[in-house]
């Protein structure tokens, strides 16, 4: 199977043949396409969904998953007409919910370069994003003491990233090392352990990270937020909870981030 979602990021439909089937019990079937568009999880996003259409049946992705070198898509069997390997089928991902989880990665790795400014001895342990489209969480550790006023700006100035309108690209590079060294704001998970090439997300000025998942091409098109909850725990390990909201449900203003001791906004200047 030749994966083509990272190559062609925008394609939400595409027509296709079949190179491998198996069925896992009476209701499910997967299969293997020749060029797939369908996302399985990862980068902790969750796995695309949408239709297949076989003929004149369509059934529905009940899940992508990688296994044995191949990315098999999940479908309900019940609904697959006669299927033979060979047989052309149209893919079609829900593209309204892929737009919501690209916009949920970005904020999550906003929200990253933001705690990362604002707080000491940063180190990233991985995010979430829920599959309703809009929740999301980050973990890290810190050995800093949070408390509401370092968090408040650390809210602020994810804020003012989202409005910053920052452009968001895919990007490569050699190794860690390589990354390392071409990028300003360069941030990495220190328990992936990656080696040889990687695919960097770099929100401009901003952040780079490896990430192998789906965003926004625009910090502005992340729209509105609201930090819903924080915690630390004894081991000084931070998790804060935010979800997207069709308005903004409050605000602070540049001017927080101007008289707060907590933040550099020159450190973000282009």
């Amino acid at each position: 199977m030749t994966n083509i979602f990272n190559q062609y990021p925008d394609l939400t439909v595409h027509p296709t043949t079949i190179r491998a089937m198996k069925f896992e019990s009476a209701h499910r079937t997967a299969i293997a396409f020749g060029q797939n568009i369908f996302r399985p999880a990862g980068g902790d996003q969750p796995h695309d969904r949408g239709t297949i259409s076989i003929g004149n049946e369509t059934s529905n992705v009940l899940n992508v998953v990688k296994e044995g070198g191949e990315t098999w898509v999940i479908v309900d069997r019940t609904r697959v007409g006669d299927v033979e390997i060979g047989n052309m089928a149209l893919l079609e991902v829900d593209a309204p919910r892929r737009a919501a989880l690209s916009r949920s990665h970005s904020l999550t790795h906003l929200m990253m370069a933001a705690a990362r400014h604002v707080l000491a001895d940063f180190d990233s342990k991985g995010a979430l994003i829920a599959d309703d489209g809009v929740t999301v969480s980050v973990k890290f550790k810190t050995s800093t003491a949070v408390t509401d006023e370092l968090m408040s700006s650390v809210d602020c100035l994810t804020r003012h990233f989202v409005l910053r309108d920052a452009s968001i690209s895919v990007v490569s590079a050699k190794s860690v090392a390589d990354a390392a060294g071409r990028f300003r704001h360069w941030r990495v998970d220190s328990d992936l352990g990656l080696t040889g090439k990687i695919r960097i997300v770099e929100i401009a000025g901003i952040d780079a990270n490896p990430c192998s998942g789906s965003h926004a091409k625009s910090t502005r098109e992340i729209g509105p937020f609201e930090f819903t909850k924080w915690t630390q725990s004894k081991d000084m390990e931070v998790q804060i909870s935010a979800r997207r909201t069709p308005t903004w449900m409050y605000w602070f203003g540049d001017k927080h981030l101007r008289v707060s001791s907590h933040v550099d906004l020159s450190a973000f200047a282009d």
